[in-house]
């Protein structure tokens, strides 16, 4: 629709849709043209200096909340408002407070904040959608509900929004994770909501590797809980006050020369192809060994065989990696078993070689395994999003598969017949792509972006994915300094051709949950060790436990402390922090009034009490 109406009729078409719409605003307010739906959010940046980029949000339920914003400097990346079918904002309780969610946007939220509209019943849904289509046409926008059946009618109603499940106000169970991405992904959601209690390094790391981000309800929480919160890589916290929680935060900025080499978020080590380099590419033996070094992930190629099973292949003919030669769409699975593949991703090798794998038994090896398999549809073939949801579905493996693809009608079409299956789009996405509509696409579809590592070389992409709930999945890395590289990043999905070697690098740094000392000062190290992707401890320092001294820390009576501590380690030749979680520490005697923060470092951060 034009903003300018020249003619007379068009004139009073809008006139009189505008005088139905307004029965639907409480408060008159000015008619305004469509809002065009290329505007991007620039949303504040919040200056902390982690690897794993996040955002900071807020609950915006009353007049005070949005006076407070507009006059501070630092605002909310999302501002998520609850919202009625009469158009207004509510409190939690559902009372109005005096503001439509269209003077929201307009006088409050502007360009700055992006919206986040919490619907509780289908009506809000019904009217926000006839608002949406006739006035403010936007796509940088999302839907936020703990009710899966309304965020789906939500994310259906205006498909080029983003869709965010709130599950701040369930206990989760370890058993229920599986039934919940399926879930979050059927009713269109990136985004998940834990509450700080299901807030655990496990739960987060379960959604994320499976293309959910997490954000943690915080608005509740400690200065001590923020910071142990944004170690554990959450993709957002929604805090009660945006400024406040961004001093806290602010700890990070003042712990090092480097800074910005926290490490907040540990990647997921994704072996492309296997453990490529030096085993079979996409064989069997390869995955196996990629999954014994320590891999997250395990990256497979599938091709529809001429009688329509899938075949583990990269190209769509034999040629290059086996002893043979022609189509896979030209051989059954049967006659495919007289091949070998003889060849790394780069190599033919000696030997007699291995079988070429079907997808049937990739699936029947790792089953109930700590281990993700994202498998790529390389081919148009029409059938094959219809037999991948059959092998998944025989071999009851949901909840360990991801895919992806170059072939958006695939993935489209992945999403029509299996829509609980969490997909990505492989193609070019760059910082450009929040001006030229592909968002759009990414949003309509609930894609993820896994895209190639040249694509992500500015860091202001990387954020601007991260504040509206998308990872950041890369390919591929190939050699060790392109892999340094990604991992001092703060890349979330390293795809890559050396998983061995990327399995060797720090991911957690380990303390016990409560420490007794008689005294302790700002010289006092407690010990602490390093695990790797295998959970087995890293091997510097000669085999010893590291020192490490206190990070930040908050009192809770006059002989026990919660506790953060950092150690530096090294990626060559980058020097990278890790941080513990939250240890009890109690001690006989009260320590000074100031500690030293960092490991090794001067500056002075005052105990705060809990």
């Amino acid at each position: 629709m034009n903003k300018r109406f020249g003619i007379l009729s068009t004139f009073f078409a809008c006139f009189s849709m505008l005088g139905c719409m307004s029965a639907l605003f409480k408060s008159a307010e000015p008619a305004s043209a469509l809002i065009d739906d290329r505007t991007v959010v620039n949303t504040f940046d919040h200056g902390i200096k982690t690897l794993g980029d996040f955002s900071l949000n807020t609950y915006i339920d009353s007049v005070n909340k949005l006076t407070d914003i507009m006059a501070a400097e630092a605002k909310p990346a999302n501002g998520i408002i609850y919202i009625d079918k009469e158009g207004n904002i509510t409190d939690k309780s559902g009372t109005s407070i005096g503001v439509t969610y269209k003077k929201a946007l307009t006088s409050y939220f502007k360009d700055t904040i992006i919206p986040c509209y919490y619907v509780r019943d289908l009506d809000t849904v019904n009217n926000f959608k006839t608002y949406w289509d006739s006035e403010v046409k936007r796509f940088d926008i999302s839907f936020v509900s703990d009710d899966l059946e309304i965020l789906t009618a939500a994310r259906n109603a205006v498909p080029v929004a983003r869709g965010i499940l709130d599950c701040s106000a369930k206990t989760l169970t370890k058993a229920e994770l599986g039934p919940l991405v399926a879930k979050a992904h059927l009713a269109m959601a990136n985004t998940i909501i834990l509450s700080k209690e299901n807030a655990t390094y496990e739960f987060i790391r379960y959604f994320q590797a499976r293309f959910q981000t997490v954000w943690i309800d915080d608005c509740n929480a400690t200065n001590l809980e923020l910071i142990e919160h944004i170690n554990l890589g959450p993709y957002g916290l929604v805090v009660k006050d945006v400024p406040s929680a961004i001093e806290a935060l602010k700890v990070y900025n003042d712990n090092s020369i480097n800074a910005r080499y926290n490490y907040t978020r540990t990647p997921f080590n994704v072996a492309h192809r296997g453990l490529c380099q030096t085993h079979y590419e996409n064989s069997l033996e390869g995955c196996v060994a990629a999954y014994e070094a320590g891999a997250t992930h395990i990256e497979i190629d599938i091709q529809v065989t001429k009688d329509n099973k899938l075949a583990i292949m990269h190209d769509d003919t034999i040629d290059r990696t086996t002893d043979g030669t022609g189509k896979i769409s030209d051989y059954t699975a049967e006659e495919l078993k007289q091949f070998h593949i003889i060849s790394t991703i780069s190599v033919k090798k000696k030997g007699p070689g291995v079988p070429i794998p079907m997808l049937d038994e990739i699936f029947n090896e790792f089953k109930g395994k700590q281990i993700v398999i994202i498998v790529e549809i390389k081919t148009a073939n029409a059938e094959a999003c219809g037999l991948l949801k059959e092998y998944v579905e025989e071999a009851d493996i949901l909840d360990q598969v991801v895919v992806i693809s170059f072939y958006q009608d695939q993935l489209k079409k992945m999403k029509a017949v299996f829509p609980e299956v969490p997909c990505a789009d492989l193609n070019n996405y760059s910082l450009g792509c929040f001006e030229n509509m592909a968002f759009k696409t990414l949003n309509s579809n609930n894609f993820v972006i896994d895209t190639n590592q040249s694509n992500a070389s500015s860091n202001k992409f990387i954020k601007q994915m991260a504040v509206r709930g998308y990872a950041s999945w890369l390919w591929t890395y190939d050699n060790d300094s392109s892999l340094y590289k990604a991992y001092s990043s703060g890349v979330t999905g390293v795809t890559n051709n050396m998983a061995s070697t990327a399995a060797e690098f720090a991911t957690r740094l380990v303390i016990p949950s409560s420490i007794e000392l008689e005294e302790f000062n700002e010289e006092t190290t407690v010990k602490g060790e390093m695990l790797n992707y295998r959970n087995e401890k890293v091997m510097f320092n000669d085999g010893q436990d590291y020192d490490c001294r206190v990070f930040y820390m908050e009192k809770v009576d006059d002989s026990t402390y919660k506790v953060i501590n950092p150690l530096n380690f090294k990626v060559c030749p980058f020097a990278l922090k890790l941080y513990s979680l939250a240890f009890i520490l109690k001690s006989s005697k009260s320590p000074k009034s100031q500690v030293t923060t960092g490991s090794g470092l001067s500056n002075l951060m005052p105990f705060q009490s809990s």
